[in-house]
């Protein structure tokens, strides 16, 4: 990670919702975000097509602003689905609407390879 950021690079975590580490000590991920990381979780995480517990704890990171975006994970649009309308209506109703323009602005960021909003962690 340090090495990437010597070269103007920014990691993004995916998937921190479904990293074991990241499950078993979430303060794994709020050192990285500390450390300038930018995480991700896949939307069906958030909608309950991968697991039970997933929507809860990425709620979670996402209430403490762990999360700066979130993904449709459809690199296989044969085998998956996307999710996203269902994501971001499940994210508006727990979070508010503040919360998705600010995962959609900063995927807006991202692809135009500007600076991305990251909100203060607030414990977790």
């Amino acid at each position: 990670m340090y090495e990437m950021q010597l070269k103007g690079g920014t990691p993004i975590i995916e998937h921190p919702e479904r990293t074991v580490e990241v499950v078993r000590s979430p303060e794994e991920l709020l050192n990285l975000a500390m450390q300038s990381a930018l995480t991700q979780p896949t939307v069906g995480s958030l909608t309950e097509h991968f697991r039970e517990k997933f929507p809860k704890f990425s709620m979670r990171l996402i209430k403490v602003n762990l999360i700066h975006f979130d993904a449709s994970d459809a690199i296989n649009t044969s085998t998956k689905s996307f999710h996203m309308r269902e994501s971001i209506s499940k994210i508006y109703k727990d979070c508010g609407s503040q919360i998705v323009y600010y995962f959609q602005k900063n995927a807006m960021l991202l692809v135009q390879v500007q600076s991305i909003y990251k909100q203060e962690p607030s414990g977790i």
